[in-house]
């Protein structure tokens, strides 16, 4: 599944949940109406549909730039060391990886490049 695709179901995912919690606030609040109550929520939240909607889509815009960064920090970055780790083993022993990502990750792409080195040292001198 590519990058995209699974970014987007995380951003739908963050959508229906977002949805679900204003449905949650609607029917704890809805619960202790009687029915008369009841009925008037349920018309007025039917008239404000639509802003429902908007509200939702802009409680989900910062949702979108956290789920960006997450992204980059624990999918790509990881994915991008494979790479360069893959580079440095089979095509070009010089290259090393890039410190991208968490912190955990600069820290063993760190790691990675310490035994590059060492391992490159190795094969010059013999």
């Amino acid at each position: 599944m590519s990058d995209r695709v699974r970014l987007g179901l995380a951003l739908l995912a963050a959508w229906g949940l977002v949805l679900a919690a204003i449905a949650a606030i609607l029917l704890l609040v809805g619960a202790d109406l009687d029915g008369e109550q009841r009925a008037v929520l349920v018309a007025v939240v039917q008239e404000r549909a639509a802003s429902v909607i908007v509200v939702s889509l802009l409680l989900i815009a910062p949702l979108v730039v956290i789920l960006k960064v997450l992204f980059a920090r624990y999918v790509v970055a990881p994915r991008q060391l494979a790479e360069d780790i893959r580079i440095a083993m089979a095509a070009n022993p010089g290259h090393r990886a890039r410190g991208r990502g968490s912190a955990e990750i600069r820290r063993l792409a760190a790691s990675f490049n310490a035994f590059a080195d060492a391992h490159e040292a190795l094969k010059h001198d013999v």
